[in-house]
């Protein structure tokens, strides 16, 4: 074998153990981030201070929870890699983070399948409790900054979640 094939064969060798290890790679986090996933179904979105997400409004809110509240019951959907999820109203509306600004609002909208905007991901911080996280916009987290009714459920930087309890979040699997 001349030397020129042996450094052929030793870079494909190479190639190949580099290519598989970046595979492997690639896939543990997702793999860890699909471990999150919600299973879809009708749910209550719970905060810290036992309100419940409303979407009867222009923007999403926190009010006394009711169990004739149908604005009150959200579907989650899961997306095309099962990581995040799409959250659907009672009026057929998908959940969308609207603005770039500190605290973004979300609402209700026509469901665009393609839209970035109304894909969440619900990261699990045990003990049932979730932060709500948007995709298409990094950092950001499903925030309630008061723990009063009528409140908006806004998108604002990711706090540390030990201590930021009005970005946690609690999931009632409704039949």
């Amino acid at each position: 074998m001349s030397a020129r094939s042996a450094v052929r064969r030793t870079t494909r060798c190479l190639c190949a153990v580099t290519l598989g290890a970046a595979a492997t790679l690639a896939a543990a986090p997702q793999a860890a981030a699909a471990s999150d996933a919600v299973s879809p179904g009708r749910y209550r979105i719970v905060t810290y201070s036992d309100l419940c997400w409303d979407s009867g409004g222009a923007q999403l809110t926190q009010e006394t929870c009711a169990e004739e509240n149908a604005d009150q019951v959200f579907e989650l959907m899961p997306s095309y890699d099962r990581v995040e999820q799409r959250v659907r109203t009672a009026d057929g509306e998908c959940l969308e983070v609207d603005g770039f600004y500190v605290h973004d609002a979300i609402r209700g909208q026509g469901c665009d399948w393609d839209s970035h905007d109304q894909l969440f991901r619900f990261v699990s911080l045990g003990n049932g409790k979730y932060q709500i996280k948007p995709d298409a916009h990094a950092g950001k987290c499903a925030d309630v900054e008061y723990p009063a009714a009528q409140t908006d459920v806004t998108s604002s930087p990711c706090r540390n979640s030990d201590l930021a309890e009005n970005q946690q979040f609690k999931l009632v699997r409704m039949n």
